[in-house]
């Protein structure tokens, strides 16, 4: 983050969306802070240096986009206020302490649990002295995706669980499920989001009932397939009746981050798609929120 002076002097030297003009035709009167934004750009060129270094980021984020032909599927929510959380974690808030208009930069101060929205779990989450989210490697953040459907079933049977047979009738028709992927439930809970109280299932005594992997399934792909990563679109890696809580003590137990509230997993291939794992790398974060996405 660049400091909010150099904010200023970068703003000052792009035009108004309103206008068009620059700061060099709006300084005909002192700002507000006594110092013409062209003073500033003139004692110190750091506003045209802070433009310049801009033009290269683009450029190369250009030059970054998928080949011809591929296509990014964005398995993210947006993050919201009132986004369902497990129960017993607080709703995010976000509280503007800048604003472009009174400033001239934006900015947010976010207060949320790390466990918060679309977001990954670290082995930490559940495992003393276990892994954190700022250690897990870089290549296991970027991995073939698999995707095991069972929509069908969970809306019939809220909390339907992925089970072994539900991973080999996959595989029959997929192939063997690759060494270091992720695989991830799409249950068509992701629907639901925008009710909270269906998104976690709550019945009359509060009691929550939404899809998961069973601890089976959850063994399974740890000890026979060596995965990397797991992930759900629902608010957790266990089934919402689970008192146990098998799939994550199995899965962040032998070192395998989870994700929670996945997206649009429906438009994303059953096989030959990349996971693109946007982790934060916090310290010793259990897990936080999190940017995913698949490439094909």
């Amino acid at each position: 983050m660049c400091s909010p002076e150099v904010m200023r002097q970068v703003r000052g030297s792009l035009p108004d969306s309103r206008t068009g003009d620059t700061a060099v035709a709006r300084d005909r009167a002192p700002s507000r802070r006594g110092t013409s934004r062209r003073g500033l750009l003139g004692l110190s060129g750091a506003g045209a240096a802070a433009l310049a270094a801009l033009l290269p980021a683009r450029s190369a984020a250009a030059e970054s986009r998928p080949e011809r032909g591929k296509r990014v599927t964005d398995l993210t929510h947006i993050l919201t206020t009132d986004f369902p959380l497990f129960p017993g974690y607080q709703a995010p808030t976000f509280e503007p302490t800048a604003t472009v208009e009174e400033d001239d930069f934006l900015n947010y101060r976010m207060t949320m649990e790390e466990h918060s929205g679309t977001h990954l779990d670290a082995p930490a989450h559940i495992v003393a002295g276990g892994e954190t989210v700022d250690a897990i490697s870089a290549e296991r953040l970027v991995a073939p995706l698999r995707v095991v459907r069972i929509p069908d079933r969970a809306s019939e049977t809220p909390n339907a669980a992925v089970t072994v047979d539900d991973l080999r009738a996959h595989e029959r028709r997929n192939g063997r499920i690759p060494r270091g992927a992720v695989v991830a439930m799409d249950s068509g809970w992701s629907a639901l989001v925008d009710d909270p109280d269906a998104y976690l299932g709550l019945d009359g005594d509060d009691n929550l009932n939404f899809p998961g992997f069973s601890a089976e399934a959850a063994e399974f792909l740890v000890n026979e397939r060596g995965i990397a990563g797991a992930g759900v679109d629902t608010v957790s890696l266990d089934p919402g009746e689970s008192e146990d809580f098998g799939a994550h003590a199995a899965l962040l137990g032998a070192g395998v981050y989870g994700i929670e509230n996945l997206n649009n997993l429906g438009q994303a291939p059953d096989r030959g798609a990349t996971a693109i794992v946007g982790a934060p790398r916090h310290q010793e974060g259990s897990g936080g929120p999190t940017r995913v996405l698949a490439l094909r």
